[in-house]
């Protein structure tokens, strides 16, 4: 399998298939186990959904990370057979071609999941205005639900699963999280930006944007940071960055001098978040008191 894949790769020939009048050639197998020979030789199974092709690509990149790997410590395709640089090259190119599609995949899967939440409340809403036209107990209307099953906001059995995180996209935060750990902030925010524009939409972007939001403080420029702590809670307000997304929001937005804005945002993250645990409460109060919040 791996020297078919580096012929592919050097000579740009897809694989051949035997013809119908080839009797002597056996049928392909229904499938060989390996994801990247199954897709080569055709046999996998067409993925069905957004969220089977977003694995399927990552079970490829998973294989193409293991044939580099295979292909710089052997310094051979097979024994006897060495390859040249030519090869790694074009392994790069697929690599960045399949990341590109993951991103593309996230962000179709976001999209999709914003309508669905998107028509399920306005299915709702016209639910019950018809049941309220009607002299009916509006108390009886079924709460909104995605498009396609589960109810908006909620966790329960019907509502869709969190979405897994590919190792490339994980392994892209982590890199620039590591920067910003290290106070390097310029190749942070570069890193950032970077990972916002290959996997927009995806399960780490709003955390991403929270963290290029601190790295811009500690560029000092905060207003740049106010727009992505913004950014980080607008995009996901029930996710576990967002009372600290807000909560940095007004921060920001009272260094740059919009004090009744930071105010109003303090207030908002207290009646939001009024669970997040006394820690929380207690640093959105002292913040309010030093910029003489009403």
């Amino acid at each position: 399998m791996l020297r078919h894949l580096v012929l592919i790769l050097t000579l740009g020939l897809a694989p051949l298939t035997a013809t119908a009048q080839d009797t002597t050639t056996p049928p392909p197998a229904a499938g060989t186990g390996d994801p990247l020979a199954d897709v080569l030789s055709g046999q996998e199974t067409p993925p069905t959904t957004l969220e089977d092709l977003r694995l399927t690509l990552q079970r490829l990149d998973e294989d193409l990370q293991g044939i580099r790997q295979q292909l710089v410590s052997t310094g051979q395709v097979e024994p006897g057979v060495p390859f040249d640089t030519t090869t790694l090259n074009r392994l790069d190119l697929i690599e960045t071609r399949i990341r590109e599609l993951t991103g593309r995949v996230e962000e179709l899967q976001f999209d999709v999941r914003r309508i669905a939440e998107d028509g399920g409340r306005r299915v709702a809403d016209l639910d019950f205005r018809l049941t309220e036209l009607e002299g009916g107990d509006t108390s009886y209307v079924a709460p909104a639900s995605d498009l396609g099953g589960g109810t908006s906001g909620g966790s329960g059995a019907g509502s869709a699963p969190e979405p897994q995180v590919a190792l490339t996209e994980r392994a892209a935060f982590d890199a620039a999280k590591a920067r910003y750990d290290a106070g390097d902030t310029e190749l942070a925010v570069s890193g950032f930006e970077s990972f916002l524009e290959t996997f927009p939409g995806g399960p780490l972007t709003s955390e991403a944007r929270f963290w290029l939001g601190e790295a811009h403080v500690q560029q000092g420029d905060n207003r740049e940071a106010a727009l992505n702590f913004l950014n980080a809670f607008s995009g996901s307000p029930t996710s576990e960055i967002a009372p600290e997304a807000l909560r940095r929001l007004a921060d920001t937005l009272g260094s740059i001098g919009q004090v009744t804005e930071a105010c109003l945002t303090y207030d908002e993250a207290l009646t939001r978040f009024s669970g997040q645990g006394e820690d929380y409460t207690t640093s959105v109060l002292n913040a309010k008191q030093s910029l003489a919040c009403p």
